[in-house]
């Protein structure tokens, strides 16, 4: 579950309260680091562990680290579990508080108004654009296409909209959302891995197995899932001939049809050279005798 998704009451006033400590700086130097990531820095913590901090590289497209951000506002805002493995990306501190505006007005209330309004100049502050009561409603676009057209590329509304459009029956637009996704948010293992799954769940196992293969080079900490599931759906094969079910590694099967390959390559080569030095022998002692 995203930081920014809370599906009741609760947890919407706790990722509130969390958000607006993160960028009033009210919990700043405060917040121990005792069983998190060590590349984060906190921010803000929400009740069960939940830690709102700031990665403290950049990551490339492969995965590895970058520069450090050149300034707070350029930082990727993340999520973190205390004693957990995994980092999953939320975007830059605009991006963050222009959606926590968004939401805030999408949940109505007594306090909307002014939820809005401090997000709204907190996304200012960083950088961005404010964000305007009424205006996700005016769109007539849902909440998820409206936060990756007029908010950022996060993550999670990438999978989103890429599942729901499965669900739907239109398998290409979801394959197209699942890899903007991962276009649009580098050397993130999460979208890979989740673009992997969804190639695999349609039996594109030839394109799933080269999507999980890239997921394998980013950091394992950004996969948000055990290692082991892209390794599974990187040694995932379809079936080359009818009737046959077994799945095979690539590894073992590239290395089983080069084998005779090279033995029959082998076994050609080795006649062609015995009749080479055949001919040229005779070449040789004629032209000895000539000379």
């Amino acid at each position: 579950m995203a930081f920014l998704h809370f599906e009741d009451a609760d947890g919407m006033h706790a990722r509130t309260a969390a958000l607006r400590a993160a960028f009033a700086g009210s919990s700043r130097g405060a917040i121990s680091r005792a069983g998190l990531h060590p590349l984060v820095v906190p921010l803000a913590e929400a009740e069960g562990g939940t830690v709102l901090g700031s990665l403290s590289w950049r990551l490339d497209a492969t995965g590895d680290p970058g520069d450090a951000p050149a300034s707070a506002s350029e930082a990727t805002l993340v999520e973190v579990q205390r004693g957990g493995l995994f980092v999953r990306p939320l975007g830059t501190p605009a991006h963050v508080a222009r959606r926590a505006a968004v939401e805030a007005d999408l949940a109505g209330g007594d306090g909307a108004a002014e939820a809005v309004g401090f997000f709204s100049a907190a996304a200012v502050e960083a950088g961005g654009l404010p964000y305007t009561r009424g205006a996700h409603a005016e769109s007539g676009l849902s909440l998820d296409q409206f936060l990756l057209l007029r908010v950022g590329p996060f993550a999670d509304c990438w999978a989103r909209l890429s599942a729901d459009r499965v669900a739907r029956g239109d398998t290409t637009a979801g394959l197209i959302a699942a890899e903007r996704g991962s276009a649009r948010n580098p050397g993130w293992g999460c979208c890979l891995l989740a673009q992997a799954r969804m190639l695999s769940e349609l039996r594109r196992l030839e394109e799933a197995r080269d999507v999980a293969l890239s997921a394998l080079e980013t950091p394992f900490w950004t996969f948000g899932a055990p290692v082991s599931e892209a390794r599974g759906v990187a040694e995932m094969r379809p079936a080359r001939s009818r009737g046959v079910t077994k799945v095979w590694p690539r590894c073992g099967r590239d290395a089983a049809e080069m084998q005779p390959r090279c033995s029959r390559d082998a076994a050609e080569m080795q006649p062609r050279c015995s009749r080479d030095v055949a001919e040229m022998q005779p070449r040789c002692s004629r032209d000895a005798a000539e000379m």
